[in-house]
């Protein structure tokens, strides 16, 4: 028997600390710490394993705290993001730096720490926060009004930023020292218009980015041209988008802002006893918010789907394969464990429901793209769960 623990965020005012079973698929509350209002995300630190970083949504907060061996957290420095609505956060390879996009004021921030994890300073100098453009004149969403970065993914000396508002993936540098530096932007990756791109991921070969696009509910696969200068490149980007909603939702129309709207993506890697002859990854996409009285029965909530991406042509991916639970509003997936060299590296799922129907578990199987579920309805005292960071 295996136990692992892994703290959860949330839209409430709790951050939450749980333990899962791999015998069991047992999830349980460990402790529960209170800050100020939605800390949505989490993130480790890489050198410090105890150190994990969260935010406030609503006050525009950075946050960094320690879990104890006995699965408490202790709120141990808070900073300023530089806007409002944080609404991810990444800390650098080296451990110098907290990175986060503020949704709300269309930015994003640098936030230097010190050796020991805390912040360097509880502020942010106006260098070290950089406002996108708003490219558009044209407004058909009020997710679209503005720049709203959501996402930030690291890749070689750069952030990549999906900018939901703006069709854009832009690709940022910091450059220069924490106290007189600044963001540069080398180049963008411009996506379908009144798409809105929300969360990225790249591929292990490095040229190749997967887009999830929140209001149309599709994929984007397409090359990351290398750049060997500062200025943007101009080697043509090639696309393939695929509609991720199950067949039995064609057709329909969103009614509201939220509705029929994709949430996350996972790249997952080839499981160690994989039967897949191609030994292919696999994307796992959500979706949220459909007409509840058209998913399958017996389930009665979202749709989420996986799709095996192709090893020579990365572009080139397998028809989705649609799987149901009762969870309402598919906000946070965590795969895990994340250990190295664990037998079972990578081999659950942890799916989040923010709007009802707890947490679910699911295996992955051997021949990659399949998974059984092991769990539902789990942890319904948690309130509207987002996101999780596996911490063993």
């Amino acid at each position: 028997m295996t136990v692992h623990k892994l703290v959860v965020a949330t839209h409430g005012f709790h951050l939450h600390v749980i333990s899962f079973d791999t015998a069991t698929a047992k999830l349980e509350l460990v402790s529960s710490l209170k800050v100020k209002e939605q800390p949505s995300w989490v993130a480790r630190h890489p050198k410090h394993p105890d150190i994990i970083y969260s935010n406030s949504w609503i006050e525009g907060l950075l946050y960094v705290l320690r879990l104890s061996e006995n699965g408490e957290l202790e709120l141990l420095d808070t900073a300023e993001s530089g806007g409002l609505g944080p609404t991810f956060l990444e800390v650098d390879s080296e451990g110098t730096a907290l990175v986060a996009v503020n949704y709300v004021a269309g930015s994003i921030c640098y936030a230097p720490l010190l050796p020991n994890g805390l912040f360097a300073t509880a502020t942010r100098s106006p260098n070290q926060v950089h406002a996108f453009e708003f490219p558009h004149a044209e407004v058909l969403d009020e997710r679209q009004d503005a720049a709203h970065p959501h996402h930030l993914v690291a890749y070689k000396d750069e952030w990549l930023v999906p900018d939901l508002g703006s069709d854009i993936v832009w690709r940022m540098k910091w450059v220069g020292r924490p106290e007189d530096g600044r963001w540069v932007v080398r180049d963008k990756v411009e996506i379908d218009r009144f798409s809105g791109p929300r969360h990225a991921v790249v591929h292990p070969d490095g040229e190749h980015l997967f887009v999830l696009n929140e209001l149309t509910s599709t994929l984007t696969a397409t090359t990351l041209p290398q750049l060997d200068t500062s200025s943007p490149s101009t080697v043509e980007k090639h696309y393939t988008t695929t509609n991720i909603l199950p067949p039995y939702l064609d057709g329909q129309k969103r009614v509201g802002g939220y509705d029929l709207t994709a949430c996350e993506i996972l790249l997952l890697p080839p499981l160690p006893n994989s039967t897949d002859p191609k030994n292919r990854y696999t994307l796992l996409v959500t979706n949220r918010n459909q007409p509840y009285d058209l998913t399958p029965s017996p389930h009665s909530g979202d749709s989420f789907a996986t799709l095996m991406v192709d090893g020579s042509d990365p572009k080139q991916l397998s028809e989705p394969t649609w799987f149901h639970a009762d969870g309402k509003h598919w906000r946070g997936v965590s795969v895990g464990p994340t250990t190295k060299g664990d037998e079972e590296e990578e081999k659950f799922v942890l799916m989040m429901a923010r709007n009802g129907g707890g947490f679910a578990v699911y295996e992955r199987q051997r021949d990659g793209g399949e998974m059984k579920e092991l769990a539902r309805n789990l942890l319904a005292e948690i309130e509207m769960p987002v996101g999780a960071v596996w911490m063993s």
